[in-house]
């Protein structure tokens, strides 16, 4: 497959003999041919998604044979819960310092340092002999899923802007792809490793040897056929002086200052929120609602993984294409339009009582959503080279989001009301405490710290008028998505659809168009819009868990346990 950048960009200079490929001014490539290896611009695409691919494959590798490891184990409900949301930890905690270590030391570099660094713990697996052991693990094999910042920040420095929403969204796509094969890798990879002669609870051990061995030869690869930049590595442009190098505060200022990277990346958080949260819950679903099997549900929870290899890529060619008929305007609708037809099949697949019309709408459904992940990634690049940074606080709150949502159902289930109210109001204050801490810092440097990064006293002037609204974005956007995820944790998942879309869609975003076009406040009424439609999600979502009866959420919890076959923590401890 090709893609060809149309227009002034893809206009080439007189460095182009030095490529295989086409490039413009910046010697990015202006083409995008997939199915080409030509150095370096798509040597690094195929580095970087095969080794975003294997960094997913090794941290999901558990989850497909959980109940062998459960048994061998003894682990419990909670158990696998922790281990969970410890997983999510991980990538949290990487992601928060993976943008800059690329803006300091290159992409190829970083993400093969933290290949490398973390491939040890998918080892380590094999000989683990306790539940604390499992969750370790699964804690320091998550911060590998950090590389999905290099693989973004590689692709857009090597394309220019006509392709580089295809490289960045069949890059992001392909390497999400390995959270659906581990459904299938792993399970093979046991089956084969019991014919040979192994008992069960040494086959899952050998397995987990091959995601390990495969992570580590794609960070040998990256390091060893890598190149940072179309015209060389950082630490050799370093040297030379073709390129300046940057100081970790003024990457960490651009980044947290730049409203339009909130922006994306709170749109970003309802897609990609959404996307690990129905990662979480769906093989449970199918198998709670339905009452299938576990193999079954694992089928169905794959194919919507597998997804990836098509729709997030398809996003991000759909964004190139309507940017080439319509420019960003077109990038920016198609974004939009995509990502609310997918807020709509989410809510409609809560309400569907049949198997097959539940897995036809989940199949359209994994399509928009993931298509709307590779659309935002087609927005991105045109924002600034700090976009990584601006995920901070909406990595740590997505991360708790996923984290809370387990631990509630989990402790629902078990029948401890008490425990999950607990862990609710711990999530929340954790995570109102790290918006507010970042809110405060921005408003007490508020004349200080944009000398840091820009010398025009008029933009300086900007920003410092700009801070305010920024500090209650941050905020703002730390606590709704834990909200949301204590919600659905509940099981109120249909409501929490429908609160979505009627705040953010229905109202935030038209508001936000009143604001900005209608009475000409432009770019920050279009950002108060939308922070207002948040704030109102905020606040109902607030009230719906203050009114919630948490023993009696508990008591349901336990009678659909007992009615689709299952015992309660009581029944097994008696058992």
């Amino acid at each position: 497959m090709d893609v060809e950048g149309k227009g002034e960009e893809s206009r080439t200079t007189t460095t182009t003999r030095r490529f295989a490929l086409p490039v413009d001014s910046e010697n990015k490539s202006t083409t995008f041919r997939l199915f080409s290896v030509a150095k370096p611009h798509m040597r690094a695409f195929h580095l970087s998604w095969f080794q975003f691919f294997c960094c997913f494959v090794s941290t999901f590798a558990a989850p497909p044979l959980l109940p062998v490891i459960r048994e061998n184990l003894n682990l419990t409900a909670t158990d696998i819960g922790n281990a969970g949301i410890a997983s999510v930890s991980g990538s949290v905690f990487a992601r928060l310092v993976m943008g800059t270590a690329c803006d300091l030391f290159g992409p190829r570099l970083a993400s093969a340092a933290l290949t490398l660094s973390t491939a040890p713990a998918v080892y380590f697996t094999a000989g683990i002999k306790s539940p604390i052991g499992f969750i370790m693990v699964r804690f320091f094999a998550g911060f590998s899923l950090a590389t999905f910042v290099s693989t973004q920040f590689w692709m857009s420095s090597m394309f220019s802007g006509p392709v580089v929403g295809s490289a960045n969204g069949i890059a992001a796509g392909w390497g999400n792809l390995g959270g659906g094969a581990t459904q299938l890798i792993m399970p093979l990879v046991f089956s084969v490793i019991r014919q040979m002669g192994a008992t069960k609870f040494t086959a899952w051990r050998i397995a987990f040897f091959i995601p390990g061995l495969f992570q580590t030869f794609s960070a040998f690869a990256v390091l060893l056929f890598g190149q940072d930049l179309p015209d060389g590595d950082y630490w050799a442009m370093h040297k030379s002086g073709e390129k300046e190098k940057d100081e970790v505060g003024k990457v960490i200022t651009h980044g947290i200052t730049n409203y339009r990277g909130w922006i994306t990346a709170l749109a970003y958080g309802y897609c990609f929120g959404v996307e690990l949260t129905i990662d979480n819950i769906i093989a449970e679903y199918f198998f709670d609602r339905f009452h299938l099997n576990l193999n079954t549900a694992g089928i169905i929870a794959a194919s919507f993984g597998l997804a990836n290899f098509f729709a997030r890529p398809g996003g991000g060619i759909l964004s190139d294409l309507m940017a080439r008929r319509f420019g960003m305007r077109g990038r920016l609708w198609s974004w939009w339009i995509i990502q609310t037809l997918g807020g709509v099949l989410c809510a409609s697949l809560g309400q569907i009582d049949s198997l097959t019309g539940s897995i036809v709408v989940m199949l359209i459904f994994s399509v928009f959503v993931q298509a709307s992940c590779g659309l935002t990634f087609g927005v991105v690049p045109f924002i600034s080279r700090s976009m990584n940074i601006l995920g901070w606080a909406v990595m740590v709150s997505v991360g708790i989001n996923a984290a809370v949502s387990v631990r509630v159902s989990n402790e629902l289930g078990a029948s401890h009301p008490r425990t999950a109210k607990f862990s609710l109001v711990v999530a929340v204050i954790v995570s109102t405490a790290f918006g507010m801490l970042i809110a405060a810092v921005l408003l007490f440097f508020q004349d200080e710290y944009p000398v840091l990064f820009v010398e025009d006293e008029v933009v300086r002037n900007v920003v410092r008028e700009l801070t305010p609204m920024l500090a209650f974005c941050i905020v703002i956007n730390n606590v709704q998505p834990v909200l949301s995820g204590v919600a659905v944790g509940a099981g109120w998942q249909a409501v929490v659809a429908y609160v979505n879309i009627a705040c953010y869609y229905l109202f935030g975003i038209p508001f936000g168009l009143l604001l900005g076009f209608k009475l000409e406040y432009g770019v920050m009424g279009i950002w108060w819009g939308m922070m207002t439609g948040t704030f109102v999600q905020s606040i109902i979502l607030t009230w719906m868990i203050c009114t919630t009866n948490w023993a009696k959420e508990a008591a349901m919890a336990e009678e659909r346990i007992r009615e689709w076959g299952g015992e309660t923590e009581k029944e097994t401890l008696l058992n």
